[in-house]
């Protein structure tokens, strides 16, 4: 058999000879705590003589081989059941009165203990000097086992803790072997992996159960020596936590017990979050029984702070509801806060972060989503019993409720209670009018004891990343402020609302808004630059948000504009042109007031720019973008003192318009009092004379292509009427170009044609049209007025 099984592994492997050794452990390790001694004893044989069977393929390897680097042999010889079998091993050394089995088990621990030495070595874990020297030292050591393992407890700084463990696992077996015929865990322990050490205790509360083969005090004393100064990683106390829960109820031996008792309160110490994280998930509900195991976990004075922390941060990370694992431990981490608020040994533990809970208890009760009246009702108002199925959301307001009596804040609760605000804070038409009332209550009852509170939202979203929480947090904090007053020093709040402004939420920057404007009420002008700012922002809502604020200032302080006047109206041309309807509308309202606003004067070559973009916005289907476009139009117009077109504009006769803004305008006559020099003191009429030829040919030029690429940008608009109005106005721009501009009339028609292919039959049916026209005019005089009034009509049509 042995035979056999040596060159399965090691001569003609199927697979690594790690995954080998493995399944055949697997197969033996089973057999070890068997009730025949017999079975015991075949099993432990076969294990021996594979280890050494290991240990000597170890051995023949060379340290550094050229063929295969140590990573690779590594690889290759990885043992995951490793803590496994020498749990099982140390374990075998128990049965005193077996000694083939004894001598068999000390024997693999032997060969086990110079495989983990060459595994350390292969996993590159000791190349610095220090560490190296040690290695050797191990590895000497392991090699004079049978005349130096007197020292092996827990190295040379260990050997005051030797004779506890000789006491520990009874001194009658292990006197019956030479002192230097065994190797205790905390050799191995030291270059063991945190799962491996994980698996060597679970073994070893394996044996610690009643129906267990094993020596019970060996196995609690193994498992008591290596929880000590054991740093595990979350995983691994997840494990240790499960198998506790589970196996506890099977162990009756008080030192057993005893063991458990200070092992789980080691592991909280070690990893209070991965410890909370592991009794949330064993029982959502913290029934009795997991209770018990809480109560053992917070023996450890310095994990109740970190523990409750924890539980603070799994309420932190989803709103209520969720339908995910985590969405469940959060329902069972206000269920364990509620449990634990009942004891008042916790309660100073608790009150160092009662800012930070009683307001992620508040938001999650906003958070919860929309409830009918009668589940309303059913939780504010029906008897509240822990042992019974409750709701997530009435374990939440509970826990709330018992918190505020843990800080000593009885009146707050009772206005609460009294003014029905838990309900309030839960309805989704209701929350925002439910956290304005709790404000006010909070800053009667205990002003004092809110500013923790204040300080904490204020940190919150200044500093941190709220995602789910903003909302809440926004809203929560805005009524606080706005209800304790404004202060001298309001740096953190002009920070937090400049802050949200930009926010993804809406509600965010509908509430930061409102701070702004309470902020600066009176002096709304000193907002002027972050309005410039805001706007040149690349998203629809935060340009909505500056637009309403530069209404504002331009009705209220319009003499502050005085300054910007350009710059804002070249800003605003650009809106014209978004995707978002709301903002194209509105931007053009601002537009034609900054048209009449004092220093309008400086805005010609704007209101110039303006008239092609709000001629074609004319046209559009959405009637307040529409009508916004044509009165902005008309101003625009009027500044110009085009009257032709601003008497077009305001009877909005469309194709006029069009017609009109291709001919270059002609100076209007200047009217100015000549009294002196008229009889009757009546006005005269100061005539302009108009420009030379050339200038105006270059104008034309400059205007038609303005036009053009204006023009252009509207062939790829999503609204068809505006696409149907661009393809008309390209086709008049190259009826009056084509004697006068041939290289324009060639980008039209490449416009033209990229417009071909455009979605709607119709408009690709125009562009044809508009196409065959052009051809035919390049090749017609422009005097003949049959074919201009032929042209004409099509166009309209």
């Amino acid at each position: 058999m042995d035979e056999m099984l040596h060159s399965l592994v090691f001569i003609h492997p199927s697979a690594s000879i790690g995954e080998e050794l493995k399944d055949v452990f697997q197969v033996l390790l089973p057999f070890t705590s068997l009730q025949s001694s017999t079975v015991r004893q075949r099993a432990v044989g076969r294990i021996w003589k594979l280890t050494h069977s290991l240990a000597h393929y170890c051995q023949e390897r060379p340290r550094h081989s050229s063929e295969q680097s140590p990573s690779v042999s590594y690889d290759e010889l990885r043992l995951p059941v490793l803590g496994q079998l020498v749990g099982c091993l140390i374990l075998c050394c128990a049965f005193v009165q077996e000694e083939k089995t004894c001598r068999c088990a000390l024997s693999a621990l032997r060969h086990l203990y110079r495989f983990v030495l060459w595994r350390s070595r292969w996993e590159g874990q000791l190349d610095e000097q220090g560490k190296l020297e040690q290695w050797e030292a191990d590895h000497e050591f392991s090699l004079t086992w049978t005349t130096n393992t007197t020292v092996i407890l827990a190295g040379e700084e260990g050997l005051s803790r030797q004779d506890s463990w000789a006491q520990g696992v009874g001194g009658a077996w292990l006197t019956s072997f030479p002192p230097s015929a065994f190797i205790p865990p905390q050799r191995f322990e030291k270059h063991f992996h945190s799962s491996e050490k994980t698996d060597l205790i679970l073994l070893a509360l394996q044996g610690m159960r009643d129906c267990s083969n094993y020596n019970t005090q060996v196995a609690s004393t193994l498992m008591a020596i290596l929880t000590v100064d054991f740093n595990p990683m979350p995983n691994d106390v997840q494990r240790i936590v499960t198998a506790i829960h589970r196996s506890r109820k099977l162990i009756t031996e008080e030192q057993a017990l005893r063991t458990i008792r200070s092992s789980f309160a080691s592991l909280a110490a070690a990893n209070p979050r991965a410890m909370t994280l592991s009794l949330l998930r064993c029982s959502p509900t913290c029934d009795k029984d997991i209770w018990e195991l809480w109560e053992l976990a917070l023996s450890s004075v310095d994990a109740v702070p970190k523990m409750v922390q924890a539980l603070l941060h799994q309420l932190e990370t989803v709103p209520l509801g969720q339908k995910t694992e985590v969405g469940v431990l959060h329902t069972a981490a206000a269920t364990a806060l509620h449990k634990l608020l009942q004891y008042l040994d916790y309660g100073p533990q608790v009150r160092l972060v009662f800012p930070e809970l009683f307001v992620v208890l508040i938001i999650q009760l906003v958070s919860a989503g929309p409830l009918a009246p009668l589940e309303i009702t059913a939780i504010t108002e029906d008897p509240f019993r822990p042992s019974a199925p409750t709701s997530a959301i009435r374990m939440v307001v509970e826990t709330a409720h018992s918190l505020l009596l843990c800080a000593e804040m009885d009146n707050l609760a009772f206005s609460m209670d009294t003014h029905n605000l838990w309900a309030r804070l839960q309805g989704a038409a209701t929350w925002q009018n439910g956290l304005h009332s709790l404000a006010k209550v909070m800053l009667k009852n205990c002003r004092d004891q809110c500013r923790p509170i204040f300080r904490h939202l204020q940190n919150l979203l200044q500093y941190h990343q709220l995602q789910w929480r903003e909302v809440p947090a926004m809203a929560f904090y805005f009524e606080l402020w706005s209800c304790q007053g404004h202060h001298e020093d309001d740096t953190c709040p002009q920070k937090i609302f400049r802050k949200y402004i930009r926010s993804k939420q809406p509600k965010s920057r509908e509430l930061a808004l409102r701070g702004l404007r309470n902020l600066y009420a009176g002096r709304m002008q000193l907002l002027l630059p972050d309005a410039l700012l805001w706007l040149q922002d690349m998203r629809a809502d935060i340009k909505l948000q500056a637009i309403h604020l530069l209404q504002d200032i331009v009705a209220q302080h319009p003499a502050s504009i005085r300054g910007v006047l350009s710059q804002l109206a070249v800003q605003l041309l650009s809106c014209f042109n978004e995707d978002n309807a709301e903002v194209r509308w509105r931007s053009m309202e601002l537009f034609a007031l900054l048209l009449e606003a004092p220093g309008r004067k400086r805005l010609l070559l704007q209101a110039e720019r303006s008239l092609l973009p709000l001629f074609i916005h004319m046209n559009e289907d959405i009637p307040n973008v529409a009508q916004a476009a044509q009165k902005a139009l008309i101003h625009a117009a009027k500044l110009l003192g085009w009257q032709q077109l601003q008497r077009l504009a305001g009877a909005a006769e469309v194709w006029m318009i069009a017609d009109c803004l291709v001919r270059t305008p002609t100076p209007q006559p200047l009217r100015t009092p000549l009294a002196p020099l008229q009889k009757g003191g009546r006005e005269a009429t100061l005539r302009v004379p108009p420009p030379p030829c050339s200038l105006q040919l270059q104008k034309r030029g400059r205007d038609a292509e303005q036009y053009l690429k204006d023009t252009m940008l509207h062939l790829h608009s999503p609204q068809v009427p505006v696409r149907d109005t661009a393809v008309r106005f390209l086709g008049l721009l190259g009826r009056k170009l084509r004697n006068e501009n041939r290289e324009k009339m060639s980008d039209i028609r490449k416009a033209l044609e990229g417009a071909k292919e455009d979605s709607e039959p119709a408009v690709r049916c125009l562009v044809l049209q508009t196409l065959l026209i052009l051809s035919v005019l390049e090749d017609v005089p422009p005097t003949r007025p049959r074919l201009r009034r032929w042209f004409w009509r099509t166009w309209r049509e």
